[in-house]
């Protein structure tokens, strides 16, 4: 099968993961692969360094027509059986693609459709949680057309690991403190306020607690400032925003408590990392949140943008060691069962195999 890929975007962020990891089952699997992405982006770097063919596409406001030509141009050439888009600006080009070629929209974020005409065009619109399927019908794309396939991690990313102990040594967490973490885009959807509003009222009652937000973004002045005036309050060190991180699975080994207090979110990959390694998860029910998560059974879903909530909702897991590990173990075989690269990638590629055989 040959396919070609297209991402416009120039960070690498979940989707940008998930895309990597279908690529290498893909290639893996004797296919014949190509991405039309930014050439300066982590994601062509990536993508060439599992072998795959590489188109550059930069599209822009003011550039969007150059663009489309190169691809429609390229995409001549490469002759794919599959094109398919994975950001909302990449599925604006789709008409791109040959005569023939089926043309696959992917929609991961939860905020409303802005422009609907592109799905509706489109043979199929992979969604990635139950709530983003519903955005998706409810802009007119036929039932028929929308899929469901969770997206996947692969779990031998923590197969390997120090000791918990070890871990908590090396990076200066005393043994005896309760770490929650938060992994996640310094943005304001992610609602990293919230999150340190909720410590600030955890910490009230607890003073062990200690809270890590690994990421970075454009809130970051913001957010330092919040939390300064929050560990100010506790009167110590309850906050800590770490910046960019590439040991999340070190970081999640040292976790008790993984925290995900997004206002918007498609479903979430970091609670999907979590899940993976054990934790039990509190977060947010936004968008595709509940879809990982199982209310009382894998974690505790709070109200969106209250820290009274999320305050609630760690602390019974913190006081309640019972619920947390059967929450952790819970969580680990729903991941296991959903939620894996290798599901997502057949899924995917059982999608193509079926609408070629459509289209014959």
């Amino acid at each position: 099968m040959r396919i070609l890929h297209v991402d416009a975007q120039k960070e690498f962020r979940g989707g940008e993961q998930q895309l990597i990891l279908l690529l290498k089952a893909q290639i893996d699997a004797g296919n014949a692969v190509a991405v039309a992405c930014p050439g300066c982006s982590p994601l062509a770097s990536r993508a060439a360094a599992l072998g795959a063919a590489h188109c550059d596409f930069s599209p822009s406001a003011f550039f969007g027509f150059w663009s489309n030509r190169r691809l429609r141009s390229y995409a001549s050439e490469f002759k794919p059986d599959i094109i398919h888009a994975h950001d909302s600006r990449s599925v604006g080009h789709l008409n791109a693609a040959p005569k023939g070629c089926i043309r696959i929209a992917h929609r991961r974020v939860d905020f409303p459709v802005k422009s609907a005409g592109k799905y509706i065009r489109s043979d199929a619109v992979v969604s990635v949680s139950s709530a983003i399927q519903r955005i998706v019908l409810d802009c007119g794309v036929p039932p028929d057309r929308a899929r469901l396939i969770y997206d996947g991690i692969d779990p031998a990313r923590f197969a390997s690991r120090p000791s918990r102990s070890e871990l908590r040594n090396q990076l200066g967490l005393d043994d005896r403190a309760r770490l929650i973490l938060s992994v996640g885009a310094l943005v304001d959807h992610k609602a990293h306020d919230t999150g340190i509003r909720a410590i600030e009222r955890l910490g009230k009652i607890r003073s062990d607690v200690t809270y890590w937000i690994a990421g970075d973004g454009n809130l970051r002045s913001a957010l330092d400032a919040l939390a300064s005036s929050v560990n100010r309050s506790l009167g110590r060190d309850a906050v800590c925003l770490l910046g960019y991180r590439d040991d999340i699975p070190k970081l999640l080994a040292a976790t008790d408590v993984y925290y995900h207090p997004s206002r918007l979110e498609g479903l979430g990959t970091a609670v999907l990392d979590a899940m993976a390694c054990g934790l039990p998860v509190v977060a947010s029910r936004a968008g595709g949140l509940a879809d990982a998560v199982k209310d009382n059974e894998t974690g505790l879903l709070a109200d969106v943008d209250s820290a009274e909530s999320h305050a609630a909702a760690l602390a019974r897991l913190l006081a309640d060691s019972g619920f947390a590990s059967a929450a952790g173990k819970a969580g680990a075989e729903r991941f296991q069962s959903l939620f894996t690269a290798q599901r997502m990638a057949n899924e995917t590629m059982a999608l193509y195999r079926e609408l070629l055989e459509k289209r014959r």
